[in-house]
């Protein structure tokens, strides 16, 4: 686990089993976002991973959307069919968890106020494609 910025804001990435966490807490600063998702790809954090828990219940201030689409670089379970984004945000949010699936518009998104059921639907199983041939 480590962290990115200063005491007004800061990134915390960190990685238990198979989930990866980016905790957001105040206005951090573009760069340190860009510099924790570097360090975590240097450090091996995210590789073989596909659940990410985004806290974002306590960020502030403006999103920065280059650094979204930046993520894709050293973050690839962006990219994955079978990833999973799970955001714990507060009430008004939803729009944000909105944008950020299209960006990655392969991944899965779904948006929870409590952390034990984002916790939970990280660890179900992806839902298979249906095949409508059939």
């Amino acid at each position: 686990m480590f962290s990115v910025g200063f005491r007004a804001g800061f990134i915390t990435v960190s990685r238990q089993n198979d989930v990866i966490t980016l905790l957001v807490t105040g206005e951090v600063m573009p760069v340190d976002v860009d510099l924790a998702i570097e360090i975590g790809h240097e450090l091996g954090i995210y590789r073989g991973c596909r659940s990410v828990l985004i806290d974002l219940r306590r960020f502030v201030g403006v999103v920065d959307w280059g650094v979204v689409r930046r993520m894709g670089r050293y973050a690839p379970w962006v990219h994955g069919s079978g990833t999973k984004l799970a955001y714990l945000l507060r009430e008004e949010g939803l729009a944000l968890m909105a944008v950020t699936a299209c960006h990655y518009p392969r991944a899965h998104h779904n948006a929870f106020r409590d952390e034990g059921a984002a916790r939970a639907w990280l660890r179900e199983e992806a839902p298979l494609p249906r095949n409508l041939a059939a």
